[in-house]
């Protein structure tokens, strides 16, 4: 995967996808919230944990609530 866009997903507690929402986010900056190596490709699915909301947050009009939903930054390739 050469280009590489993110998006915030969350799911009810039953596991049923609520939500998503495109984000303006750069690999870098997945790897600084994330706290992943400078050489991991970062084309993964993250756990959303409250370390990260705060920087979420700012890109999204959708107020995140961990009592009623889980959150996923998934990686998608834009091209598709």
């Amino acid at each position: 995967m050469t280009s590489v866009a993110y998006c915030l997903s969350w799911f009810s507690k039953d596991d049923e996808l609520a939500g998503e929402g495109k984000l303006n986010i750069t690999p870098d900056e997945i790897r600084q919230w994330f706290d992943l190596d400078a050489d991991d490709p970062a084309y993964e699915c993250y756990e959303v944990t409250e370390n990260q909301a705060a920087n979420l947050r700012t890109l999204i009009t959708h107020t995140i609530d961990f009592t009623k939903f889980d959150y996923f930054v998934d990686c998608y390739d834009p091209n598709r």
